[in-house]
């Protein structure tokens, strides 16, 4: 809606991309408006997310997105609005800037061919000295320097309040409004607060949402009556409301969903005190809610519930106001359609409400979060990704860490073990600054700058490598390791490969995957809670920790694997198990290596790849039965990255495709069937 520097339409908040996009960021204050939500960064450039058909993301496309997208070309931003469609910034030497829809003219700068909108800001032609810029809907209003205003867009209700219904393309004087400080606008109707402590509102009027003691309507201002102290106005679908310099609040309107707030459903063609109210220093109108932020910083709201746009926990509408939950220390405030969010002094942002298009800024739906949550933060360019069983983590080019998913064993790294599957949030592990990434089963690790590692979550078989078997819900370091070079997660066990060229290894070691060559089939060292060298290995450059076996490469080009041999998959031509590592048989020109639930593949110099082990199709040689030693993968040329799951692999190819076989049964191959294909087929992307 108006004058902050995150603005919160029908659209959402935020969740990282996989590709460039804003540092981790903190905001200052919210701002709801229409279908995008946008908000400035703390460099002064402003990214949007969520509906983008008319190119109301700002990013030169008309392509939607669930995660932000730095607006093109805007710098120094201090004010920022979001309308239905649309937005505009206001930059520090007082012009303003708009993008999106121009179909009722929204953006200020006059008709164009079939009022086509722009995918990129434009500047708003003979606007200069610009303090503050509000949207709601399609309509766009500003406050300039000299205490005067200007709006455009439609205005078939007179909302524009120069004397006429004539809908305007380019900004015109609102008659007769002088020394405004304040001012808001709807789909009907506008008001502003003056600097005398007074209001005047214009435009429609049939629920008495000018607040003059009538349902007339009128095209230019007219004064409300009985308000004084006035400190600032907000507006939404017929209904007014303004807060005032002693703390206390005023609403008048429709109030049939009890969005007044003074006890009753009874319409006021006149303002009436909100009842209970001290302490607001802002206030805010939804569609059918209202919210103000008090000094102490608490949030109370009332009106309609029924998507939990008051975020008390219910769905229970209120006719006076209620305590929003779980916010304490809000800076400030802003409401939209159905939803509502409050900044907070850490810079953080909590919304609540009805999630549709993702709003509440976890890039999901649902029926709606009765008390706030916080948006996902916006991140920068993602240069790795790691997925565990049911989770996911993703590490940027700062070195952050962020998780999502499963967090039943605090393989999140946020302090809980909460799942909450409504919102699928990518929350940072606070304080990790790492150089690589690795998930297990139900467990995480980095590798941080300094060569040491960290894990959480799951630590049943003593996996994170800290001594215990106490699962961790935060990063908890590795016991006496150091000059770690790359790291690998499997289900139960960890390996890691070391800046000297040996590996060590941790965790679950009933089938000899540590590869220390202690005794199988004895009970001792069944699990082993802190690294543990495996033996005989030197000029180590890769490993890779699967179920039960484990595979390492060497900078010859050798393999050489440990483990449980199931069907095979250590390659040695045997199914015998070994506690040691075991030379891959006749594999000499290695260039990468991925362990899966029983078998292993390796990607050759030559771009081909070749796998072992069990054969239900995962080998993807055709069919055949399961191969003890290295078969090639039929059809892979040009290869560049390979990865394999329990049942199923997958390479990249030099021109950035992909092809994958095996198990298909959840549509894990890409290819759009279900159908379990032996050999590979490409994946099929979609645009």
């Amino acid at each position: 809606m108006r004058r902050f520097v995150i603005a919160l339409g029908l659209g959402i908040v935020m969740v990282a991309t996989m590709s460039g996009c804003d540092e981790v960021t903190t905001f200052a204050t919210p701002s709801a408006g229409g279908a995008l939500s946008c908000a400035i960064n703390q460099d002064e450039t402003v990214s949007c997310w969520g509906s983008n058909g008319s190119g109301q993301l700002g990013d030169g496309t008309n392509t939607s997105s669930l995660h932000p997208v730095k607006v093109i070309g805007l710098a120094n931003v201090t004010a920022l609005a979001t309308g239905d469609s649309h937005a505009c910034a206001r930059v520090t030497d007082g012009t303003l800037w708009c993008w999106g829809s121009n179909y009722y003219g929204q953006l200020g700068i006059g008709q164009t061919s079939g009022n086509t909108g722009r995918s990129k800001p434009v500047l708003v032609p003979n606007l200069a000295g610009v303090t503050d810029v509000v949207a709601r809907d399609s309509n766009t209003c500003v406050l300039l320097d000299d205490g005067t205003a200007r709006c455009w867009g439609p205005n078939s209700y007179g909302q524009i309040g120069d004397g006429t219904k004539t809908a305007r393309y380019t900004p015109v004087e609102v008659s007769g409004l002088a020394g405004a400080t304040t001012i808001d606008t709807s789909f009907r109707h506008s008001c502003a607060s003056l600097a005398d402590g007074t209001v005047k509102c214009w435009g429609y009027n049939s629920s008495g949402e000018l607040g003059d003691g009538t349902r007339v309507p009128s095209s230019t201002p007219i004064s409300v009556p009985g308000l004084t102290g006035v400190t600032a106005v907000s507006v939404n679908n017929q209904h007014s409301c303004a807060v005032r310099s002693d703390g206390t609040a005023a609403c008048w309107g429709r109030n049939g969903e009890g969005q007044v707030g003074d006890g009753t459903l009874i319409q006021r063609d006149s303002p009436v005190e909100v009842t209970g109210l001290s302490g607001a220093t802002d206030i805010e109108a939804g569609q059918y809610h209202t919210c103000t932020l008090h000094a102490s910083g608490i949030v109370s709201c009332w009106g309609t519930n029924s998507h939990r746009e008051l975020g008390d926990g219910t769905t229970t509408a209120r006719l006076t106001p209620g305590p929003v939950l779980n916010i304490t220390d809000a800076t400030s405030l802003s409401a939209g359609s159905h939803h509502t969010c409050a900044a907070e002094r850490d810079g953080t942002i909590s919304c609540w409400g009805y999630p549709f298009e993702g709003r509440l800024g976890t890039g999901s739906g649902g029926s709606g979060r009765p008390t706030p949550v916080k948006p996902a933060p916006v991140l920068g360019t993602v240069v790795e990704v790691a997925a565990g069983l049911q989770h996911t983590c993703f590490r940027i080019e700062t070195g952050a860490i962020a998780c999502w998913g499963d967090n039943s064993t605090g393989q999140l790294g946020i302090g809980t073990t909460i799942n909450d599957t409504t919102e699928p949030n990518a929350t940072l592990v606070d304080g990790l600054v790492a150089r690589s990434l690795a998930a297990g089963l139900q467990h995480t690790c980095a590798v941080l700058d300094d060569g040491t590692a960290t894990c959480w979550g799951d630590n049943s078989s003593g996996q994170l490598g800290n001594g215990t078997t106490t699962d961790a819900t935060r990063p908890v370091p590795v016991a006496d390791l150091t000059g770690i070079a790359q790291l690998s997660a499997g289900d139960g066990h960890t390996c890691a490969v070391l800046d000297d060229g040996t590996a060590t290894c941790w965790g679950d070691n009933s089938s000899g995957q540590l590869g220390n060559g202690r005794d199988l089939e004895g009970d001792s060292d069944l699990l082993l809670p802190v690294p543990s060298l495996v033996l005989g290995l030197t000029g180590v450059t890769e490993v890779s920790a699967a179920t039960d076996h484990s595979c390492a490469r060497r900078s010859d080009g050798t393999v050489v694997c440990w483990g449980a041999n199931h069907e095979g998959a250590l390659g040695n031509g045997t199914t015998t198990p070994s506690s040691s590592p075991v030379p891959v048989t006749g594999l000499t020109d290695a260039t990468s290596i991925s362990t899966g639930g029983r078998h292993s593949c390796a990607l050759r110099s030559a771009g081909n790849a070749s796998c072992w082990g069990s054969h239900s199709s995962q080998l993807g040689y055709g069919t055949g039965p399961r191969s003890l030693t290295p078969i090639a993968v039929a059809e892979v040329t040009n290869a560049t990255a390979l990865s394999t799951g329990w049942s199923h692999s997958c390479v990249v190819r030099a021109d950035r495709t992909a092809a994958c076989w095996g198990f298909n049964y959840y549509r894990q191959l890409g290819d759009g069937t279900l159908t379990v294909r032996y050999t590979p087929v490409s994946v099929l992307w979609r645009r």
